[in-house]
């Protein structure tokens, strides 16, 4: 299993037998790193079903988590899918208080390296609107929009080709 130490007392794991202790867990940091962009709360309970992981979710995907080795508590989640050619991020959510601190973009280097694979043509992403100016950062460009909830809200779909 690779591990890679972030920081003094963080690493990043891919969890091969994710548990139901392990899927509430990740669902409480999707959660609260969803309500970190302010949204309102009746719209936090429409996407609560986008949000919620279950075990067997999780067993069907590679799932990454950046955890602190002083606590082992999870302080972050990468789920990908595969979807020939293309790798889909599924999920990429960071705890609020450790956000924009390097961890987002550790955990999902990470991931990708891991499983990226000379198959995969790209990597796409249906980004949360605030995440986009993450995700540029990092090589991937808008191509086009996915609608959502509510009403006529846009999500950005996003491209990274892979060399």
């Amino acid at each position: 299993m690779p591990i890679i130490e972030v920081a003094e007392k963080y690493q990043i794991i891919r969890l091969s037998q994710p548990s139901a202790a392990d899927a509430e867990a990740l669902t409480h940091i999707s959660k609260a790193a969803k309500a970190y962009w302010g949204y309102p709360k009746e719209w936090l309970r429409l996407w609560e079903d986008d949000l919620t992981f279950s075990a067997d979710y999780l067993q069907a995907h590679p799932v990454f988590v950046i955890r602190s080795l002083r606590d082992d508590r999870f302080r972050g989640v990468c789920v990908l899918e595969e979807q020939l050619p293309y790798l889909w991020v599924e999920h990429l959510w960071i705890l609020p208080e450790y956000i924009g601190q390097g961890y987002g973009t550790a955990l999902l280097e990470h991931a990708l390296g891991t499983i990226l694979h000379e198959r995969h043509k790209s990597v796409k992403v249906i980004a949360d609107p605030n995440a986009e100016p993450f995700y540029r950062a990092r090589g991937f460009e808008t191509i086009g929009y996915h609608p959502s909830q509510p009403g006529d809200r846009q999500l950005p779909i996003m491209k990274k080709m892979m060399k």
